[in-house]
């Protein structure tokens, strides 16, 4: 029943988001819409923003923009922060949600290219962790307090499509069929 709700709650504000005129802004109430129930139902080590995730490698690139990124702002901070978007290292992204106020088959391509463009970013997630490290090679016994990198590939951030509407599709079991 509270998922019901939810979802007519959704229906009902994407009613009244249509009387404006401006197709883009449509989108933007949308996808504020989902980050702030986000924000009301997510625990509060979780952070929810917009933007750009980046990887310390740069052959990588960056992903397209992100309507909804879940991040931990805990032990980090996003690298560059602008009113409506920021840029996020790839090391501090729990997860990915691209908001659809309508979506329809032809969509799907571009939802899934966005999908693994994230996952090839956190294939190159580096943290570093400080530990006893040898002093040096020849006084065995000794150590001081130093870096060690590493690399963590899994999991890649998760991914998420919410859609108040579709287009093209019977059921769910059509739409699974088409993603797969």
């Amino acid at each position: 029943e509270y998922y019901d709700a939810l979802r007519n709650e959704f229906l009902l504000k994407a009613k009244r988001t249509a009387a404006l005129p401006h197709l883009g802004e449509r989108g933007r109430n949308e996808e504020e819409r989902v980050r702030e129930f986000l924000k009301r139902v997510l625990p509060q080590r979780f952070s929810v923003g917009s933007g750009f995730i980046v990887s310390s490698n740069k052959a990588l690139g960056h992903s397209p923009q992100m309507d909804v990124v879940i991040y931990d702002e805990l032990h980090n901070a996003p690298l560059h922060r602008e009113l409506s978007s920021s840029v996020y290292p790839v090391e501090m992204v729990y997860a990915t949600v691209e908001v659809k106020r309508l979506l329809a088959k032809k969509d799907l391509p571009k939802v899934l290219a966005d999908i693994q463009q994230v996952r090839a970013l956190g294939a190159e997630r580096w943290y570093v962790a400080y530990a006893a490290v040898p002093k040096d090679a020849s006084q065995s016994g000794q150590s001081i307090t130093g870096q060690i990198q590493f690399k963590l590939s899994k999991p890649p951030p998760r991914s998420y499509l919410v859609a108040i509407r579709h287009k093209g599709w019977a059921d769910i079991n059509a739409f699974i069929a088409d993603l797969v």
